[in-house]
């Protein structure tokens, strides 16, 4: 069941960002779809046998409208994962991954994504995992981080291991302090994998980070055995809210609005993400 907080105007106090890299969030150019075919983005390892890890996230502004944090924010953070882990490799910090990794922005969301699953079914080459990316850049009045959703049972080791990341890092620097794992809301690109409208019957762990959803803070149950961790005092029992961005689908989610004043945002989404997919990639 879904209710809605009420809204307190005042602005939640801002902290100094940790180091993120905002090249990406500053130039992607939101609000129009990205060219070219379905898959934007290709494998930045190929690993034997080959086992596929998927990073996603929609390039377009589905609203029209400028997009930093919906979705400027999501595709920002593939790109510093890619980064990262490509420069962790080259500088030899850590050994190619055995596992094919691919990080691609989608052209448009749902859409998109929907052509992508039906082409993996036809070819037999659906991912072992999805982690996607949906407004990862801003909340407007808390301060945590989702994991989505949890009451999937084909998504529990990777719910579990997303926790786990979190928890292991949440008082080190550039990491959460709050986490959740939230129940299905559905409208976004990570459900495609596990749609029945999608040709083919998917059960693929597929899980969206994120830090706010919709324009509204809205409140959930928990999901049995996933309590929020860290959380704030004045929650309703057995009830987990979800922050939401007031400047979603407007001409206001500007990067002067929305991810420029959080940086932190895109930092925590892609750390704890990257961590859990070498943990995968570990096991």
């Amino acid at each position: 069941m879904c209710g809605s907080l009420p809204i307190d105007p005042t602005p939640k106090p801002r902290k100094a960002a940790w180091p993120f890299s905002t090249t990406a969030a500053r130039h992607h150019p939101a609000g129009h779809r990205w060219a070219g075919s379905v898959e934007n983005g290709g494998s930045l390892f190929s690993g034997y046998p080959p086992k596929r890890v998927r990073s996603c996230a929609h390039g377009d502004s589905d609203s029209g409208g400028p997009g930093a944090d919906d979705n400027a924010s999501g595709v920002a953070t593939v790109l510093e994962i890619a980064r990262v882990i490509a420069t962790a490799v080259s500088l030899g910090v850590i050994e190619q991954p055995a596992y094919d990794l691919k990080f691609a922005p989608w052209g448009s969301e749902i859409s998109s994504t929907r052509e992508y699953v039906a082409e993996l079914l036809q070819q037999g080459r659906m991912p072992e995992a999805v982690i996607n990316f949906d407004q990862s850049g801003f909340g407007s009045w808390r301060d945590a981080i989702y994991f989505e959703p949890d009451d999937i049972p084909v998504n529990e080791g990777l719910i579990i291991l997303l926790r786990s990341v979190a928890a292991d890092h949440m008082d080190q620097p550039g990491f959460p302090e709050r986490f959740a794992s939230i129940q299905s809301q559905g409208g976004t690109d990570s459900y495609v994998f596990q749609s029945s409208r999608v040709v083919g019957e998917n059960a693929v762990p597929s899980v969206t980070v994120y830090n706010s959803a919709w324009s509204r803070p809205h409140t959930l149950e928990i999901t049995p055995g996933f309590p929020p961790v860290n959380w704030y005092e004045d929650e309703q029992e057995g009830m987990v809210t979800v922050d939401g961005d007031a400047f979603y689908h407007s001409s206001g989610d500007t990067p002067g609005n929305t991810t420029d004043t959080e940086l932190w945002n895109m930092g925590w989404c892609a750390r704890v993400s990257l961590i859990a997919a070498l943990r995968l990639i570990d096991k």
